[in-house]
């Protein structure tokens, strides 16, 4: 078996197997239309899909998870570029900013920990610092870019958004960009703190 297949039919099944088991907490605790049972779940695969990922490091050596290559002068102010770019097109939804950050920590009341925690850390850790960096060396940085992308679209409502901005997320984090998974992380907290809670959760 090819080792790129390997990878991800790895991380297919760890995706699959942790999602399957957020849903039935999510469940258990009053479903999608509770707050509270939204952000257990969250939490639940969070803590799964990290510890998976340090399993990962361990068992393979690839050393620090947070940073990859050193980027140059021109890459890092590309990258805070990118973020601000982003920013800026999310238009009138920045204004909210700052009441969202206030129900960040309310989970009861919302679910914006999930959004703007939660998934931020999970997804960056789990799509771009184990799979992106497993398939760098195997297939090449741009390659895994896409793939990793593809992957990480598939599970969310918006596939072609979400493949694009993980494209993004995922330059952001090789060395061609700031060469480091705090910038991806903040860009998507960013993101998703202005993207407003889908109508189902209010």
């Amino acid at each position: 078996m090819h080792p790129a297949i390997s990878v991800i039919g790895e991380t297919i099944l760890v995706s699959l197997t942790s999602s399957f088991m957020s849903a039935v907490i999510m469940l258990s605790l009053g479903g999608s239309n509770v707050p509270l049972a939204v952000n257990c779940s969250e939490l639940f695969l969070t803590i799964v899909c990290s510890a998976y990922v340090v399993w990962v490091y361990k068992r393979d050596s690839l050393g620090s998870i947070w940073w990859w290559g050193k980027p140059s002068v021109v890459a890092t102010i590309g990258t805070i570029c990118v973020i601000g770019a982003g920013m800026a097109g999310r238009g009138s939804n920045l204004k909210s900013i700052f009441p969202a950050v206030q129900m960040v920590f309310r989970p009861q009341e919302s679910v914006r920990l999930a959004l703007c925690v939660f998934a931020p850390l999970r997804e960056e850790v789990f799509y771009r610092g184990c799979l992106l960096r497993r398939l760098a060396p195997i297939v090449g940085t741009w390659p895994a870019i896409a793939i990793s992308s593809v992957i990480f679209g598939l599970v969310h409502p918006n596939p072609l958004g979400a493949m694009a901005i993980g494209a993004a997320y995922g330059w952001l984090y090789s060395p061609g960009g700031a060469g480091n998974l705090y910038a991806p992380m903040l860009f998507h907290a960013l993101v998703n703190l202005t993207a407003g809670v889908p109508s189902y959760f209010r």
